[in-house]
This record gives structure tokens, sequence and C-alpha cells, in this order.
């Protein structure tokens, strides 16, 4: 009887551990989709933005250590200069840190961050380039100069 009454308790700590552990990485990874949905969202919005030459809705979708350090201006051929006009639908996002990163080609290629600030996810510049490898090579803050050389 005491051996059974034993048993049974094992069995709900063991359940019920379980069911915490669980709980856990589904919270977690709840958090982790919203957070990456939030920061794709503003990038589709800074796009689009963008391609309609809107410099204070831009504005209002980059961090202020990115505004501080580029100043926006409309692209002749349309747009914002430095800014894409179209994301690959193949992108990868993922959380690094406290930022979101976003890879904007075909799995491989330039990496923007994005930072929270004024409770909503904010564009802050390009990150590096990610290798088919999955490593992510330091840029320089200008896109044009390229990589930097370590």
């Amino acid at each position: 009887m005491i051996q059974a009454s034993r048993t049974v308790k094992i069995k709900v700590f063991v359940g019920t551990f379980l069911v915490l552990l669980v709980g856990t990485f589904l919270v977690r990874s709840v958090q982790t989709l919203l957070t990456t949905r939030q920061a794709v969202r503003a990038y589709a919005r800074l796009i689009a933005s963008g391609n309609a030459g809107d410099l204070a809705a831009v504005r209002s979708l980059c961090s202020e250590r990115y505004l501080e350090s580029h100043p926006l201006k409309v692209a002749e051929g349309g747009g914002v200069v430095g800014f894409p006009r179209q994301v690959h639908p193949n992108y990868r996002v993922w959380v690094e840190g406290s930022e979101v990163w976003l890879c904007t080609g075909n799995r491989v290629g330039q990496v923007v961050r994005f930072v929270q600030g004024a409770g909503q996810w904010k564009y802050d510049g390009v990150v590096g380039v990610l290798r088919p490898d999955g490593r992510v090579e330091p840029m320089a803050d200008d896109p044009e100069a390229g990589p930097e050389k370590p």
C-alpha cells in the first residue's frame, strides 16, 4: 500500500515536471515567434514607406542611432537611398540577444538589425553578410564599403 502511494507521487511529480517543461518551451517559442513577426512587419512597413518615398514614415521606423549617422534622401529611381526595394520571399529572421536580425536574401546575403525603441521594432542598419555556412560576416556600417577585413 505504501509502495503504491509512493509510485503515484513519483508519477505525479514526473508528469508535473514534463508539463512545466513543455509549457516553458511553448511559451518561449511563442515569444520568439511574436518578436520576429513584429520585426518583419516593421521591415515590410519600412520597404513600403521607402518605395512610396515617404521620408517621415521611414524616419519613424529607424532607430535614433541609425538616423544620426545616415541622412535620409529619396533616390532618383524611386525609394530611399540605401534601403532595399523588396525582400526575398525566402528571407531568414532570428533573434540575436535583444535584437532581431533579418537576412534579406535567399537565406544568404545582407543581414539587417532591428532594435526595440519606443515600444516598436526599429531598423538599425546593416549587421553583415550571411554566408552559406550560416556564419554572419561583419560589415562596415556603410553597405557599399563591403565586408570588413579581419
